[in-house]
């Protein structure tokens, strides 16, 4: 049996229901500062841990295929995040929840050399927090 022992008994069933990006959280199964956090919850919804993903990986109720998606996720949002620090120009169109980001300063209307986009609900606690020229508009 692929194990590791700690906090989370090894003996039930686990499902992952979410995983997300922290900034050094304890894993609530080894109490290693993680990065990566897989939410697991119980057979029944009894129990839900919050863990590593290597944790999540060692539990022998949830898929290795699982994980690794869920580690593919966590990467493309990281880097995603990286470049967003990056932008000298964001245009937000709040009619349809949206933003588009360069890495050249002084751009205010749509170009098509954009570095990327997404939805401005999810990000905008980071978009707020940047040093870039933000534009309001619709496009």
């Amino acid at each position: 049996m692929k194990a590791i022992y700690g906090n989370v008994p090894v003996d039930k069933t686990y499902s992952m229901k979410e995983v997300y990006l922290s900034d050094g959280q304890v894993c609530d199964n080894c109490s290693m500062i993680i990065k990566n956090v897989a939410v697991i919850e119980s057979e029944g919804g009894e129990f839900t841990y919050e863990i590593g993903l290597d944790c999540a990986d060692a539990l022998t109720s949830i898929s290795s295929m699982e994980v690794l998606e869920a580690k593919k996720q966590l990467n493309r949002k990281r880097r995603f995040i990286r470049s967003l620090l990056a932008a000298k120009s964001i245009i937000i169109d709040k009619q349809y929840d949206s933003f588009f980001f360069w890495h050249k300063e002084g751009i205010t209307d749509w170009n098509s050399w954009y570095k990327g986009r997404g939805l401005y609900s999810a990000f905008k606690d980071t978009i707020d927090k940047l040093n870039a020229v933000i534009t309001y508009k619709t496009l």
